[in-house]
């Protein structure tokens, strides 16, 4: 009985981690804010990834209680960490103003899904590594996906997977223009590209930890999939991201390397780079030009307003309800939207006093990870440790740039399944390298 609840857990936990990309949800409940605007922000969807987080809970639990097996919190202070953010965020929707109570509940029941979540994976239902496996493998889906939709410059018609209808002459599509001609990016079965971009870029870092356990003809596919797929979203944070992780491996490899190896290997690699920087000069320097970064702007300038005017806070995922008291300017309904820097927008919702706690969460898991270097005395787990100082770099890059790992359900789950790594990596007991006694 245990064996079979321990393999439906694994199979819905599994199916949980490829169903991640997919937008299949239903609206159960939409708040009467903004005279009939429909927002994102202010409407709550029961997801298919929801769902299945909730029978895994309860095969989870059951099979815990069958088995009089201790559910373990992982790492003690990674969870208490965890506890403080999510209880600073459900503080601020109790103490906003806003005036939606059924809204707060519902949104309050997301903050502890990612509790669940986190519970779920220091537990092991999944191994690691399978997790890790299981994740990179779906983005090597989600990669086809999202190469076929660039070369067709269209959808693949995969709404019942919740692709979104990708038609580039529609003004809230995701593209870039060359010479006046609109180019569509790359979407997978994501909402946005950019969250798309950073879901692959995790991946490759992950598969990275797997590479020496997948055979020849299935690592290097991956691996050029992943990465021709992060080229087509245009993002621009996942690509200044990839980029600072690639020369932080590099660094580290080449340290590594004998002299004359190392003349070869720069020279490959500076071909590889040339023809990256190819393709992206034109979404580079378009950089300055485009309309996206003045609108990023004027969110930072938004965010700091509401700030100045509710410095404990307008609660946590509400800041867009309150962009028109705050700033006096006249929104059209799609620029109803949060700022696209998670520092700013924390500092927003939950005030000066949430926005201190989740800095020094930073500094913790920098704190953490840094500490754990110093106990490290086998190779692939240094190799390891390098790779998720990576991840942690890419994610800290990207929030600067976007909002997406705090506001959307992906986003949050990603940052989960990540922390949840960081925290099991450093729970593990430090390995004991035999000495060999001479003669």
């Amino acid at each position: 009985m245990s064996e079979i609840l321990n393999k439906i857990q694994k199979f819905l936990l599994s199916l949980l981690i490829v169903c991640l990309p997919f937008q299949i949800n239903t609206l159960i409940y939409q708040s009467d804010w903004g005279g009939g605007i429909f927002n994102p922000y202010t409407s709550i969807n029961l997801t298919f990834t929801e769902v299945l987080l909730y029978l895994v809970t309860i095969f989870f639990l059951i099979s815990s209680y069958l088995e009089k097996k201790k559910i373990t919190y992982g790492e003690k202070s990674f969870f208490l960490v965890l506890l403080i953010i999510i209880s600073t965020f459900l503080l601020s929707l109790l103490n906003s103003d806003f005036n939606d109570a059924k809204l707060k509940l519902l949104l309050s029941i997301k903050l502890f899904d990612i509790l669940i979540f986190y519970i779920l994976i220091v537990n092991k239902i999944l191994a690691i590594k399978e997790l890790i496996t299981v994740l990179v493998f779906s983005m090597g889906f989600q990669a086809i996906i999202g190469i076929l939709q660039f070369s067709l410059q269209s959808d693949l018609n995969l709404t019942f997977l919740g692709e979104n209808i990708l038609n580039k002459f529609n003004p809230q599509v995701a593209k870039f223009y060359y010479q006046e001609t609109a180019i569509l990016r790359s979407y997978g079965t994501f909402p946005h590209p950019n969250i798309f971009g950073a879901y692959l870029l995790i991946s490759i870092l992950l598969l990275l930890v797997i590479w020496k356990e997948l055979k020849i003809y299935k690592k290097y596919p991956l691996l050029f999939l992943i990465l021709t797929a992060i080229l087509l979203t245009f993002s621009r944070s996942t690509i200044l991201a990839s980029l600072i992780s690639l020369f932080v491996l590099l660094y580290w490899y080449l340290n590594e390397l004998k002299i004359k190896n190392r003349l070869r290997f720069l020279i490959i690699f500076g071909l590889l780079l040339s023809q990256i920087l190819f393709l992206w000069t034109y979404r580079i320097l378009s950089t300055f030009t485009d309309n996206s970064i003045s609108e990023r702007l004027e969110g930072y300038k938004d965010a700091i307003s509401i700030f100045l005017k509710y410095p404990t806070g307008v609660g946590f995922n509400l800041s867009t309800q309150y962009l028109d008291i705050s700033t006096l300017k006249n929104y059209l309904p799609w620029e109803y939207q949060p700022p696209h820097n998670i520092y700013l927008l924390i500092l927003a919702e939950t005030g000066f006093i949430g926005s201190l706690v989740f800095i020094f969460s930073v500094f913790f898991v920098i704190h953490k990870i840094t500490l754990k270097r110093k106990k490290l005395l086998d190779t692939s787990q240094t190799i390891n440790w390098r790779i998720f100082l990576c991840i942690f770099l890419s994610l800290l890059i990207i929030s600067f740039f976007d909002h997406y790992l705090i506001t959307l359900e992906q986003g949050r789950y990603l940052s989960v399944i990540c922390y949840a790594i960081f925290a099991i990596f450093y729970s593990k007991k430090k390995n004991i390298v035999a000495i060999k006694k001479e003669g």
